[in-house]
């Protein structure tokens, strides 16, 4: 005959083997790299809430009530086999409460703060619940409050503990992504999951049936409702799972069996087989629904412990009434839910309030969680340094990427799983490095080409972010590639003229518009630039713009030899119109320089003749009537000659000036000559006039006894007209109202001769003067100067004919070029020198 010590302690081991059930589920539910970890917290969490219940749990749960709160500590366990046999099957119990919450946080708390976790459950928070519950004077179970065997005081205590530390500890990392979707997990081994829930379901048996604490009549009904709910539980799981989802899953089956195991727990002493099998198949679609509602709100539950045991508890405890109630005298179905009710938000709100303010002020000083490395490799290796081939495959790749050498291969096992995996990873990364080492070397020439362009190459993705920008924009942009790399020109705010030269452009790429074209615009250092820019596009494999790859090519040069180009192709045709003009001209000027000569001639023969006619006639006829002065004869006798010799010395005027143009269009070729270089400068003056005469007054001071200077006559007159008009443009811009000065002066000294142009104009800025003789220097608006001039002069002048030119300015004041060139002419070569002295008036 089986006594009820026996019975209890019987169903005592049974819930213990229920601790087996849970590894198994836990484990092979949770993913490969965490197996281990599951397991350590199961056997952890027994072995120390029997010794804690023992040491402390036991008395705060069924020792001498202390205002219906808790137990008293000085009430020992009697040594009788009733009480032990009592003790050890409601240690059995207070381990079951932890280890539900293991599940729940699995894969991401660290190995200690379980065994912490643990401490707090056993000692504490169960059974306190439990006095208030299952201790006859607890407050409680003074209010009618009835659970049978645990759905609120087991189930519901590991549910709401495991909600409040999902709260502090979050999501598994990557579990959700960004936009809250759920990333699938792959459990370990679901077989043995489904394995660990047939053991706790046999573990059941003893759960529910050996809390009657004595083998009696209402065992058989208890085992019944308790193997019905089970079976309800899963066929009403899978038929919602197909109505809702449309499939059939194992989790599912192993969720609608637990959750109907859990609501009957409450009430299976006291209901009939029907209402057992209704119980759990409410539960089963109340566990389903939380389950859904947990991922809405990004909870991250493990092995659905909370949908299960808290859901599954809470529906069992308010079903008992509803089941069970039976109309009496001042009683009603309200009131006892009601009490029901009251009982399990007291429970849950005791339990929730205690476990996060613990643990909330444990990971203020010591975090929970393991860090994110740990938890990537796997609680196995991070917390338990166990280790398998899957880990020694994944430390070969870490190796690769932190050394960035595909060279490192994975060891090969032929005769496992793994081993096959990590020798077909070592053939493809055999062929990985190989296209790699081919990438390297195309990449290496490619870059080579790229910075030894002299065109400005600028590579940029879809954003507007510039990832690469060779050397050569330095020059074409004014810009540094290393911090032009990284850097979204889209988004610039600031002043850098290049860099919003930029911006625009990749404004034009992003709204899709074209900007390939010529552009002009001022750099940083203030040098007018000129660049045409072609835009490439990168495209992936499916037509998808990748990025933009910009080749800017430098076209100032080109440009300002174009436009020179055409001014001296323009000047050449003006110079040959006006040697044909000159030609033309020179011809009739001629045969009318001589009629004049002959007027003039004839004129001053007819005045002689004129004279003698009345002289003549004065003496025939002394009383002759002749007037005695004719105004008008006397007036035409006068200004004749002087008309005759002013058109004398225009004709002579022109004469000299097409002499002078024949000479530029016909030099004396390109060798040195001696030349008069007095006559030089007055011709000069004379083909400039049409410059100065309207703006300056223009005195010569020039040395009688210049000797000749070897020379190009035609390059020096060049120069000195060019100064001219640049004297003459400076006074207009200056004084446009009112006449200036220029002076030409020449002299001499033993070897050199110098030849001074100074005027009164408004002189150059101390700031450019050093830049005056730069190729393409100028101070003019665009299109009125290409900026060549003075540097042609100095070319001349230093580098043609081994002389100087220099300039003297002072601003408001005045400026002086001073031309020297050397009497003697050592060799016909070249002479190179630097630039002229530049020396500003102080």
């Amino acid at each position: 005959m089986i006594t009820d010590a026996s019975w209890v302690l019987t169903c005592a081991a049974l819930v213990f083997l229920m601790q087996a059930g849970f590894l198994c589920l836990e484990s092979g539910l949770t993913r490969n790299r965490n197996s281990i970890n599951v397991a350590m917290k199961n056997i952890a969490d027994i072995s120390l809430a029997i010794i804690l219940y023992w040491l402390v749990g036991y008395s705060l749960m069924y020792g001498p009530s202390i205002g219906g709160m808790v137990g008293s500590l000085a009430a020992p366990l009697e040594h009788t086999s009733g009480e032990i046999s009592f003790f050890i099957f409601q240690a059995m119990f207070c381990g079951t409460a932890v280890t539900i919450l293991s599940g729940a946080i699995a894969e991401r708390v660290k190995f200690p703060v379980y065994i912490v976790i643990t401490i707090v459950i056993v000692c504490f928070i169960y059974p306190i619940v439990g006095h208030w519950v299952w201790n006859e004077e607890g407050w409680i179970r003074q209010t009618g409050f009835d659970d049978f065997a645990g759905s609120t005081v087991v189930h519901s205590i590991g549910g709401w503990c495991a909600l409040s530390m999902l709260f502090i500890i979050g999501a598994r990392k990557n579990r959700f992504d960004h936009k809250g979707n759920l990333s699938p997990v792959y459990h370990s081994n679901l077989p043995q999951a489904m394995l660990g829930v047939l053991i706790l379901w046999f573990g059941w048996l003893g759960f529910n049936g050996g809390s009657t604490l004595a083998f009696n009549d209402s065992v058989p009904l208890i085992l019944l409702n308790t193997m019905l709910a089970g079976g309800a539980g899963l066929v009403a799981s899978l038929f919602i799972e197909r109505l809702v989802l449309n499939h059939y899953t194992p989790r599912s089956a192993i969720n609608g069996v637990l959750s109907g195991l859990v609501a009957i727990t409450a009430s299976c002493n006291v209901i009939d087989p029907v209402s057992a099998v209704i119980i759990a198949a409410i539960s089963a679609c109340i566990t389903f629904g939380l389950e859904m509602l947990l991922i809405r709100f990004r909870i991250d539950d493990a092995v659905s412990a909370i949908p299960v045991h808290l859901g599954g508890g809470v529906w069992g405890t308010l079903a008992l009434p509803i089941f069970t109630f039976e109309p009496s005298e001042g009683t009603s179905l309200i009131t006892a839910v009601f009490t029901q009710f009251s009982g399990i938000v007291s429970v849950g709100l005791f339990c929730m309030t205690v476990t996060y303010v613990v643990f909330r002020l444990i990971n203020s000083v010591y975090p929970l969680r393991v860090d994110g490395h740990s938890e990537e490799i796997g609680l196995n290796i991070s917390e338990h340094s166990q280790g398998n081939e899957v880990y020694d495959l994944i430390k070969v790749m870490e190796e690769q990427g932190k050394r960035n050498d595909l060279s490192i291969r994975a060891s090969v096992n032929e005769f496992s799983d793994t081993g096959l995996i990590a020798r077909y990873y070592n053939q493809t990364m055999d062929v990985l490095e190989d296209t790699n080492q081919e990438l390297e070397f195309n990449k290496l020439k490619y870059e080579a080409i790229s910075q030894n362009s002299p065109i400005g190459i600028i590579s940029v993705d879809p954003s507007g972010c510039c990832l690469f920008a060779n050397i050569a924009i330095n020059e074409t942009m004014g810009l540094d590639a290393e911090l032009l790399t990284g850097l979204n020109a889209s988004n610039y705010s600031g002043e850098d003229p290049s860099l919003l030269v930029l911006k625009e452009w990749i404004r034009l790429l992003l709204g899709n518009k074209e900007a390939t074209g010529e552009y002009e615009f001022k750099n940083r250092h203030g040098d007018i630039k000129s660049v045409y820019l072609q835009v490439g596009l990168e495209l992936t494999p499916d037509e998808q713009i990748k990025g933009y790859i910009l080749t800017i090519n430098d076209i100032t040069e080109r440009l300002q030899l174009e436009r020179q180009l055409k001014q001296a192709q323009k000047m050449e045709s003006v110079g040959h119109m006006a040697a044909g003009l000159a030609h033309e001209i020179n011809s009739p000027l001629q045969f009318i320089s001589s009629n004049v000569d002959f007027i003039k001639s004839s004129f001053s023969n007819l005045i002689a003749m004129q004279k003698v006619y009345t002289d003549l006639l004065c003496k025939i006829d002394s009383h002759a009537n002749l007037p005695e002065s004719n105004d008008d004869l006397d007036f035409i006798m006068e200004e004749v000659p002087n008309a005759i010799d002013q058109t004398l010395e225009g004709v002579d005027r022109v004469s000299n000036i097409i002499r002078f143009m024949k000479e530029l269009e016909q030099p004396s070729g390109r060798e040195f000559a001696s030349q008069n270089l007095n006559r030089t400068i007055e011709n000069s003056v004379v083909v400039t006039r049409n410059e100065w005469k309207a703006s300056a007054d223009l005195k010569l001071e020039l040395d009688k006894s210049l000797p000749e200077t070897p020379c190009i006559e035609s390059e020096i007159s060049q120069v000195l007209m060019i100064l001219i008009v640049n004297a003459c443009q400076a006074i207009q811009e200056s004084s446009p109202n009112s006449k200036g000065t220029i002076k030409i002066s020449s002299r001499f000294d033993e070897d050199n001769v110098t030849i001074c142009v100074m005027d009164n104009g408004p002189g150059i800025p101390n700031t450019i003067i050093d830049k005056i003789f730069d190729p393409f220097f100028t101070t003019k608006p665009v299109g009125m100067g290409t900026g060549q001039g003075l540097s042609v002069a100095y070319k001349i002048i230093n580098n043609q004919h081994g002389g100087k030119i220099a300039v003297k300015s002072k601003e408001r004041v005045g400026t002086q070029f001073r031309i020297t060139l050397p009497r003697k002419r050592e060799n016909s070569e070249s002479v190179n020198f630097n630039h002229g002295e530049s020396v500003t008036a102080s």
